[in-house]
């Protein structure tokens, strides 16, 4: 059997097919996956970004793929304010877990 690799443009659909053929492979022991997309954006009065959150919650975790801040706006807390947004969110969610990188004390 002959496979092709191709780049894909809508990588939107590539990835909802991937993610279904994932869950599709979890073992019968394995927890409902109740995944949740999250995102919080940091917006300017005109409507423009100037940073956001992305990520997505599931199985009691919170997951972050991205976290940016303008470059201009850096260094004034705002993305410690984005981490803060999300990890309510996801508490509202139902996530409880922490792993146990993020206990240590620095």
């Amino acid at each position: 059997m002959d496979y092709q690799l191709t780049e894909e443009a809508d990588v939107d659909v590539l990835q909802a097919a991937v993610r279904r053929g994932i869950r599709g492979a979890d073992p019968p022991d394995v927890l409902t996956r109740d995944w949740q997309p999250l995102g919080f954006a940091l917006r300017a009065p005109d409507g423009s970004l100037l940073g956001g959150l992305y990520g997505a919650t599931m199985w009691g975790w919170l997951m972050i793929d991205g976290l940016w801040v303008a470059e201009q706006l850096r260094g004034r807390g705002l993305g410690r304010r984005l981490l803060v947004a999300a990890e309510a969110a996801a508490i509202k969610r139902g996530c409880r877990r922490k792993s146990r990188r993020a206990t240590r004390a620095t």
